[in-house]
């Protein structure tokens, strides 16, 4: 099997399509990133407003740090898997290499079409729980080390209390 790396990659892609060959599937990636933050951002709020409060009048979270990790791979994994069908058409219509008698697709709609006709609508969930699996600690630790404040400190930005 002969090595290749992303840049091989790319520089290929740039020789045979060009800088368009770069942008194939932005409608399709737009997509999925943008329904996953709509479904990923108002799902970690709510979920991170159930976590304990400090008894007193401040309202201050108690182990903010744990639960905002816990509400951030909840919010991950389920936002995950509700986009996994807008993730499935993204990777089929950036696929590089097709094998001899694979489905080409022209587009998003195409791509939903002929996935629908050929699989059924059990081909859109394909890889959802490793999506799953992968999504739910990278969104888990982005948020507890917002709430711990990582970054402010390694700028020596001062953190206000509210």
């Amino acid at each position: 099997v002969p090595k290749t790396s992303a840049t091989k990659i790319a520089l290929e892609l740039l020789k045979s399509k060009g800088i368009m060959g770069l942008y194939k599937g932005i409608g399709a990636t737009m997509l999925r990133d943008i329904s996953f933050s709509v479904v990923y951002f108002p799902l970690f709020a709510t979920l991170n407003d159930f976590g304990p409060r400090k008894i007193d009048s401040s309202g201050e979270a108690v182990f903010w740090y744990v639960w905002s990790f816990l509400s951030g791979c909840s919010a991950g994994s389920l936002a995950a898997l509700a986009v996994n069908p807008f993730d499935v058409i993204k990777t089929r219509l950036q696929a590089l290499k097709k094998i001899e008698g694979e489905t080409q697709f022209n587009g998003v709609a195409d791509c939903i079409r002929k996935t629908l006709t050929m699989e059924g609508p059990q081909a859109f969930f394909k890889g959802g729980l490793c999506r799953m699996i992968v999504i739910a600690p990278l969104f888990g630790i982005a948020q507890m080390v917002y709430f711990l404040g990582v970054a402010e400190t390694l700028l020596g930005v001062k953190q206000v209390k509210t």
